[in-house]
């Protein structure tokens, strides 16, 4: 079990509850820019390297977990480095023994550094925030749905126009229908066409042009 985790980079855990005392393998430490055995085994010394912006989120989540004792035990949080450089860190893990009042006595788990994922999930969100800021503020009416016509976004431009979605899909909030438009290209769309058509609102009196493109993924494949 040691080699298969030191092959994945995880640290390995194991929290006698009542006493506080704990092991923790090499790796745990090492993650952390510890030599092993660089702070006490003990729930204390885990405790010490938890941001402590995190700290409170941090022992919500446990003492949540040991009032139930059942099932699966899983949190990120931020850990400060022996250099004081800040980590992220997923922790997993359950409780294996209980006392004769089912309360958990025992835990194990491991902890992985997952900073350079959360690198990119924050790079992705900041760029997704810049974009739809960008589709916000354009005077052409910009929106985006899903495969069954529900409206994800829309920007200044039509919800001046239409007013705010609140649950429309797209044929109820542009069109005032109950179903489908007729013409509708959705499903071309969702095939991987691209498409441009004219519309005339009754509503509004007014023609649109309209254009259509699906949103791929970085694999090729298209969104829902």
């Amino acid at each position: 079990l040691r080699m298969a985790l030191e092959a994945v980079e995880e640290g390995l855990w194991d929290w006698d509850i009542p006493t506080g005392k704990c092991y923790y393998s090499p790796r745990f430490y090492t993650m952390l820019g510890f030599e092993p055995g660089g702070f006490p085994a003990t729930y204390e010394g885990w405790i010490s390297c938890v941001d402590p912006s995190d700290l409170d989120m941090f022992q919500n989540n446990i003492d949540e977990y040991l009032s139930e004792g059942k099932g699966h035990y899983s949190i990120e949080f931020r850990a400060r480095k022996k250099s004081g450089e800040v980590c992220w860190l997923e922790s997993r893990g359950r409780a294996v023994a209980w006392d004769s009042k089912g309360v958990p006595v025992r835990m194990v788990g491991t902890h992985m550094d997952i900073t350079r994922r959360k690198e990119i999930e924050n790079a992705v969100s900041l760029e997704r925030q810049k974009l739809l800021s960008i589709l916000g503020a354009m005077n052409d009416g910009v929106f985006i749905t899903n495969r069954d016509h529900g409206v994800e976004f829309i920007n200044s431009a039509l919800i001046e126009e239409f007013g705010l979605p609140e649950g429309k899909r797209c044929y109820e909030l542009f069109g005032g229908r109950s179903s489908p438009c007729s013409w509708c290209g959705n499903d071309e769309v969702f095939a991987g066409k691209t498409i441009r058509w004219e519309w005339y609102s009754e509503a509004k009196d007014r023609f649109y042009d309209m254009f259509a493109t699906p949103i791929r993924n970085s694999d090729g494949t298209i969104t829902k």
